[in-house]
């Protein structure tokens, strides 16, 4: 049964995302209008689809420590569950059974958001596409044919999950356009394509993995409530428990603000990428970069690649808590060096240590 309630969503377990997970957004108090608006097309959804509940408003795949690759208003993205706009959002976590499986679902869906990692802005393999199509999400609820039918997944893969591996494997430098459930439900529809030999010409290899572990959806119309009806009918994925994100905090507070710190400067490198990596609704980002209208300098690039990896090692640290501290502090000094800020009342607000403020005043004389 799909979870109808805030009661139902409570008296599930805790649990810690990893990789791999697929997470449902559960929406029981509507706060926005575009809440109100895909919950209340849902409702109106269930009289063509009479399983699963409305309250299913968004889907997500973890990619690492509190982020996910989605799609979204800025397009298909990772973005992190620690920021302010996301303290109040509930999610339900299904995992799939085969680690295989699930490990190149995470590469496949970081590929994507992430635009393969790559950090150098070349002109001649810029990423474009990877837009966020709201129209086709209200396309997929408002189709006058049967769901049942729609759902069927063709002798052919569509088009879609052949592009998420192209791009994936840099076979092509576009990306295709999705919207949330569209993008979680490819993914794996994709892992388990490439995990059975991939595609051969135009059709795709049905194997084991196939057979097991695969929806066997029509990613072009699946929406959010359809998803959690799947997964949880699937006897290959397990309801594991809710998520909702809680900062940890210790004595002195320092846990808390060491991990506010380190998630807003990731997310801040995050949308900073985005504008150079496409995407956006109606692909308005992708559009400046095919017509030569965005530039990124050497210098961005340099300072991008500088502070991914010190974002890299500050997750890498995340069970070494003084360790974990001290490469948020330098994090922290290295924002303060490459962008030269002068506000330094503000930046010390920003140390977690009394070694991170003594690194401060080592960057100030820079």
């Amino acid at each position: 049964m799909a979870i109808q309630n805030e009661d139902e969503w409570n008296a599930l377990t805790d649990v810690i995302p990893q990789a791999g997970d697929i997470m449902i957004k559960k929406v029981f108090r509507i706060h926005g209008l575009l809440d109100g608006a895909i919950c209340t097309g849902q409702r109106a959804y269930k009289y063509t689809y009479d399983r699963g509940h409305h309250t299913s408003e968004h889907a997500a795949i973890c990619i690492g420590p509190n982020f996910v690759a989605e799609a979204e208003g800025n397009g298909i993205v990772a973005n992190s569950l620690a920021t302010d706009d996301r303290k109040t959002t509930k999610y339900i976590v299904y995992r799939c059974q085969n680690r295989d499986v699930t490990t190149d679902a995470t590469r496949l869906a970081e590929m994507v958001a992430r635009g393969r990692n790559n950090l150098q802005y070349d002109k001649r393999n810029r990423h474009t596409g990877g837009g966020y199509a709201l129209s086709a999400g209200v396309g997929a609820m408002i189709r006058p044919i049967s769901p049942q039918v729609q759902l069927m997944m063709h002798a052919a893969a569509p088009a879609y999950l052949k592009n998420i591996i192209d791009y994936a494997e840099g076979r092509t430098n576009d990306r295709m356009w999705a919207y949330c459930s569209m993008f979680a439900c490819a993914v794996y529809e994709a892992a388990c394509i490439t995990q059975d030999g991939g595609f051969d010409r135009f059709n795709y290899r049905q194997g084991p993995n196939y057979r097991q572990y695969a929806l066997k959806l029509n990613p072009y119309h699946v929406t959010p409530i359809i998803y959690e009806d799947r997964l949880e009918r699937h006897t290959a994925y397990d309801l594991r428990g809710k998520f909702i994100f809680d900062r940890p905090d210790d004595n002195n507070n320092v846990g808390k603000k060491a991990i506010d710190v380190l998630e807003g400067l990731k997310q801040a490198v995050e949308d900073y990428h985005k504008t150079h990596r496409g995407g956006g609704v109606g692909g308005g980002q992708a559009l400046k970069i095919r017509f030569g209208l965005r530039r990124v300098s050497p210098e961005s690039q340099k300072a991008l690649e500088e502070l991914s990896k010190a974002i890299k090692d500050c997750d890498a640290h995340r069970n070494a808590k003084q360790r974990f501290y001290q490469k948020v502090d330098f994090l922290s000094a290295l924002v303060v060096h490459l962008i030269q800020y002068q506000d330094h009342a503000n930046i010390e607000r920003l140390m977690i240590t009394n070694r991170g403020r003594d690194l401060l005043k080592l960057v100030r004389t820079k």
